[in-house]
């Protein structure tokens, strides 16, 4: 089982050379579908996010949907996040840690009670539901208060085979969507039960 920080290295390496590649944008468009698919008869409030560069931009489906579901964003506030609705494209500033974030004076606050649902990003996922972050605990913090569906969206090549290691703080998702698979996460049951994996290789998704 590899440590942390070197897992996360591994896969920001590979997210950057994908990046380069022309399947990318293909590889962004199949998980907006995939992530539509699943919200077909959702609503209510839930948790979105403004991606980094090499994660998946799912602006698409929060344009698509904007009649159907509110999509609150986060801030980062201290050692936490906040969440907000009703920001508009320009009202979004670039944080301290270099992520778009929502203009908190224009918006409005929602807290976790109020979540249908969260779509949670991640360095990193494995098979028992497990999320590597970027190591600032800021997502495990609001998830331990959240008891809404949690729901992870990555690259498949951020999917690893290896079981993440964990710490008390950390989190689960309940489902994890990729361009390539949806995984429903089922408590106390093997990967190898729910999903073939034969012909499975990390290689093809670099």
């Amino acid at each position: 089982m590899l440590n942390k920080n070197s897992l996360r290295k591994i896969i920001l390496s590979r997210l950057r050379r994908m990046k380069k590649l022309s399947s990318f944008d293909e590889r962004n468009r199949l998980i907006n579908q995939r992530v539509q698919n699943e919200l077909q008869t959702r609503r209510g409030i839930w948790a979105a996010f403004m991606p980094l560069s090499v994660e998946p931009n799912l602006t698409e489906t929060y344009q698509k949907f904007a009649g159907q579901i509110q999509f609150a964003f986060p801030k980062v506030v201290g050692k936490d996040i906040h969440f907000y609705l009703g920001a508009k494209d320009t009202e979004f500033q670039k944080g301290q840690h270099g992520i778009l974030e929502p203009d908190h004076k224009n918006s409005l606050r929602v807290f976790a009670s109020d979540f249908a649902g969260m779509l949670i990003p991640g360095v990193a996922f494995d098979s028992e539901g497990n999320r590597l972050g970027r190591g600032r605990a800021f997502y495990d913090r609001f998830l331990k208060t959240c008891a809404a569906k949690k729901i992870g969206v990555c690259f498949q090549t951020q999917f690893i085979k290896e079981k993440i290691q964990t710490e008390p703080h950390d989190e689960k998702i309940e489902l994890l969507i990729t361009e390539g698979f949806r995984l429903k996460i089922a408590p106390m049951r093997s990967f190898t039960q729910g999903f073939d994996l034969s012909g499975f290789s990390e290689r093809n998704y670099i």
